[in-house]
């Protein structure tokens, strides 16, 4: 895919008039992909995740909103743009403006439930590219069950996800990345990614990561947008995960619950490119 060359910012609110929209689940390596893209000089980085941007610690009325906008379309009404607009404007640090004053994009990390808003933050751009990261609905609700959900909620969950994922693939040309080659050759799929973007590696040849806790070590449903950010070069990335975390998930769980959960969401997966098999 060809570069967009040159500064591209909207001047009234010192956005690049274009994004990339990372369709993620939030436990799914969306961290490390969302840093490593915002980590190209090309790219302007948020510090907050799209929903905490635009709707702060006004927790009751980002569910009211989401769950409106995954059953009806939401963009009549008035102010939601501006909303949207100011919210990813603000979660930009100045900072990030003054290292990289050539940037034509903005990545913006849509995850879960905040996927129904996607068409919304796309008119809000000339151009955006869209990259869906996906994962094995086993291990991928392993998490949100560790965090105090059922084995319906959890399938609920991945599903109502994986609805706009396909949708986004449907849609436009997104790129699909799974998290299962994220972890085994992060260097491989994050260098593919920077191509098909048309975006420069980052020049030191490292990406920013979040230090936090991953596997068993991630018992609740934590905030993960704080933590303490390290730079780590490309060729070492593959040190930072363990390439057996899906298996190790799906061995948390019971043989009945495994089935239970494929059961409920199996169908959706397969259109993913999954197998019953972990």
């Amino acid at each position: 895919m060809l570069a967009v060359s040159g500064t591209n910012t909207s001047p009234e609110m010192g956005m690049p008039k274009n994004s990339i929209l990372l369709n993620c689940f939030g436990r799914g390596g969306s961290s490390l992909l969302w840093n490593a893209i915002g980590s190209s000089p090309a790219v302007l980085l948020p510090e907050k995740e799209w929903h905490q941007g635009v709707f702060g610690d006004q927790h009751l009325f980002r569910k009211a909103m989401s769950h409106l906008a995954n059953f009806s379309e939401i963009g009549w009404i008035p102010g939601v743009h501006g909303m949207c607009h100011r919210g990813m404007r603000a979660a930009i640090p100045e900072k990030e403006f003054l290292d990289k004053p050539s940037a034509s994009f903005v990545v913006i990390k849509l995850m879960d439930r905040q996927l129904a808003f996607r068409e919304i933050i796309k008119r809000n751009f000339s151009l955006t590219r869209e990259i869906v990261l996906t994962r094995h609905p086993i291990p991928m609700c392993e998490g949100l069950m560790r965090s105090g959900h059922s084995v319906e909620s959890a399938a609920k969950w991945y599903r109502s996800a994986t609805r706009h994922m396909l949708a986004a693939l449907r849609d436009c040309a997104a790129l699909a990345v799974s998290f299962e080659s994220l972890v085994e050759n992060p260097k491989e799929v994050l260098k593919k990614t920077y191509g098909w973007l048309g975006i420069p590696t980052p020049r030191d040849e490292c990406v920013q990561v979040k230090e936090k806790g991953y596997g068993a070590a991630r018992s609740s449903d934590a905030d993960m947008a704080t933590g303490r950010f390290i730079r780590v070069p490309l060729d070492r990335l593959s040190e930072m995960f363990d390439s057996t975390v899906n298996q190790k998930a799906a061995g948390r769980l019971s043989g009945f619950q495994r089935e239970a959960l494929w059961a409920l969401t199996g169908s959706l997966a397969s259109e993913l490119g999954y197998t019953r098999e972990v």
